[in-house]
């Protein structure tokens, strides 16, 4: 027979508590399935400005189109398991960001922009790299990951992602 003392049963519930939160980490990736793509997204990120380099190598720096706004990016994966090849084209009508009273924001072309500024060769932190734009092939059990950036009202809660390109899928976002 197993003798069980106060000092084992403390150091046993002691162990389970350490066990329970260090396990407890925050969620913040969804995923949806359409027909033919499925799409995960991160939580979003609100940015004053964007500092990012250009495939040309140039340095730039984003910025939203008014002081009331920021900007919001969201990574995202699109992956096909299904189709032979699928063609992509990510740009302003591929994807939207929703709240709850039903405003409906549009990505903005990273690339070509009003609020788009060239800085000098400087050393930038490019953590937000790629850039999710352009025309992709994708092929069967392949996935493209990057961000996409919006341009969104200061305060605003944002609560979903449309993606809209290829298949139609709508997913929750938890901010």
């Amino acid at each position: 027979m197993i003798k069980i003392t106060k000092t084992t049963t403390i150091l046993i519930i002691i162990l389970s508590i350490i066990t329970i939160t260090s396990c407890k980490e925050e969620i913040t990736l969804v995923g949806k399935s359409g027909r033919s793509l499925e799409i995960l997204v991160d939580k979003p990120i609100k940015l004053e400005n964007l500092d990012f380099v250009h495939l040309n190598g140039q340095y730039n720096r984003l910025f939203p189109k008014a002081s009331n706004r920021i900007l919001a990016l969201v990574e995202v994966t699109v992956i096909n398991r299904t189709s032979t090849v699928v063609p992509l084209k990510i740009d302003e009508d591929s994807s939207t960001l929703g709240d709850s009273r039903g405003e409906i924001l549009k990505p903005l072309n990273p690339f070509k922009n009003n609020q788009l500024i060239n800085i000098p060769n400087e050393p930038i932190k490019d953590i937000y790299s790629p850039l999710l734009w352009g025309e992709i092939e994708l092929a069967r059990n392949t996935e493209v990951s990057g961000w996409m950036v919006f341009d969104v009202p200061r305060g605003l809660r944002l609560n979903s992602f449309t993606w809209d390109e290829v298949d139609y899928i709508i997913t929750g976002l938890i901010e």
